[in-house]
């Protein structure tokens, strides 16, 4: 049971956000904290990036489709799960990642380090991976996988956080314009 701690949280926290949306709680919190606007698609925005707190994020979104600005909250809220981006990724890049190569290379052989260096040149791999990482952003998925995917391959800060905007606020848009549409 312990061994998978954290799918067992990722999957109380879909369980958790389900039951909110179901029994009306969510609804009436959107509501009450939609007149604070901007206030609440920034940090929903900033939830929406986070793996336990994503499902509760994106049934706000989807809530606050009937009463917001699809277009103004989707930006707003996609700055704020950008912010969130980027903690992540500097996190990642700096700390997590040094002590993975730490652990993982020294027990890797000449010839396969060098297969990882030809794979991670083909080009193939270059357009692929950030592709599948912005994919990965945009989605209600949490985002830990997509920015890890960005820090691995040594993507450039400033064009990560413009990709993690972007991605992020087309997602949001997506589940504030269902959201209008169904309620």
């Amino acid at each position: 049971m312990y061994k998978y701690k954290n799918t067992l949280i990722l999957v109380v926290s879909f369980l958790v956000a389900l039951g909110l949306f179901f029994s009306g709680y969510l609804h009436a919190l959107t509501h009450l904290v939609g007149g604070y606007g901007y206030v609440t698609a920034f940090i929903s925005g900033m939830l929406f990036s986070i793996s336990v707190t994503a499902p509760i994020a994106s049934l706000i979104f989807f809530e606050l489709g009937d009463i917001a600005s699809p277009v103004v909250f989707a930006i707003v809220g996609g700055l704020g799960a950008m912010v969130s981006d980027v903690f992540l990724y500097r996190f990642l890049k700096t700390s997590l990642l040094e002590e993975w190569k730490l652990i993982v290379l020294p027990k890797l052989s000449f010839a396969q380090r060098q297969q990882m260096e030809l794979l991670t040149k083909r080009r193939i791999f270059i357009w692929t991976v950030p592709l599948l990482a912005s994919a990965l952003i945009a989605s209600p998925l949490p985002d830990e996988l997509g920015v890890a995917l960005f820090s691995v391959i040594n993507f450039h800060p400033k064009y990560f956080s413009l990709i993690s905007f972007l991605a992020n606020m087309i997602g949001i848009f997506a589940l504030l314009s269902a959201g209008g549409a169904v309620l």
